[in-house]
């Protein structure tokens, strides 16, 4: 599962934080709501106009990742 987060909204609340003189340090921002990797990539692929039914899902151990 993850959370992704637009880059524009992000971009958007950083001017919003300078315009406002939040003070300096380390902040946390996300848009609302999960998705999992696989419905992620799902929604990419839609977008892009490509027939989503193509993204096909893995387990984690197909990944081959440390």
């Amino acid at each position: 599962m993850g959370q992704p987060t637009s880059a524009i909204e992000l971009a958007e609340k950083i001017i919003e934080s300078v315009k406002a003189d939040v003070p300096m340090g380390i902040y946390h921002a996300t848009n609302a709501g999960s998705v999992t990797w696989f419905d992620f990539a799902r929604e990419i692929v839609l977008l892009l106009g490509a027939n989503p039914e193509r993204v096909k899902p893995i387990s984690t151990t197909m990944l081959n990742r440390r």
